[in-house]
């Protein structure tokens, strides 16, 4: 016989102390609590709890995470460390959509911060922006202080690079009347590029294919 501290409190494993004080040497551990720096998980004394509880300190005790928890670190909703499926970990919450700047890492279940040129992103690099600063235009999926030619910048609904009509290399807005200089074979009259036969000599032009003008 041996009499036990604490009622119901593990000794060591295998052990248990019955309510009048008597050490039982059982082949299977049964606690009620725990000592300090072990947490009581179902009937057992742990020194890590399993994903999905915390280590309370206050109470020796592995308790449930919230839920919108896969791993935590305490029971508050911004105290995650790892997410289920769908969602992903952004300054201890998880969430379901990342906020802007930060992109959905699906391998690692984060969200992780876009590349500095971008607002909104779908990946780590300069080359995966989906929306850019206001001072910028997007342009495939990079930002862009100028549009490239063969493009124009809009800004509704959003500051993007559009392309240029197919008869002109350059403009300033959509259709092949804001043209700024055309391809081959077009030429350039004012601002639209047109057909080359339209300039004749009773028209007083003559076309320039050296520089696809009339």
């Amino acid at each position: 016989m041996y009499c036990c501290p604490y009622y119901h409190m593990c000794m060591f494993d295998g052990t248990y102390c019955t309510t009048d004080g008597i050490l039982i040497i059982s082949k299977m551990t049964y606690c009620d609590s725990c000592y300090d720096g072990k947490y009581l998980s179902g009937s057992s004394c742990v020194e890590a709890c399993d994903c999905g509880y915390y280590a309370n300190s206050a109470t020796n005790t592995c308790d449930a995470c919230d839920n919108s928890c896969s791993c935590c670190s305490s029971g508050d909703y911004n105290a995650c460390t790892e997410c289920h499926d769908g969602t992903y970990l952004y300054n201890g919450e998880c969430l379901e959509v990342c906020p802007d700047g930060n992109y959905a890492d699906t391998s690692g279940g984060t969200c992780e911060v876009c590349n500095g040129d971008c607002v909104t992103c779908s990946g780590s690099t300069a080359q995966d922006c989906t929306s850019c600063l206001d001072t910028q235009y997007l342009y495939g999926n990079e930002c862009l202080n100028t549009c490239p030619d063969g493009t124009y910048p809009t800004d509704y609904p959003s500051r993007t690079c559009s392309t240029c009509n197919s008869r002109c290399s350059l403009c300033s807005e959509s259709g092949y009347d804001n043209c700024q200089a055309c391809v081959y074979p077009y030429v350039l009259i004012d601002t639209t590029c047109t057909e080359c036969t339209v300039c004749t000599e009773d028209s007083g032009y003559f076309c320039n294919t050296e520089v696809n003008e009339c």
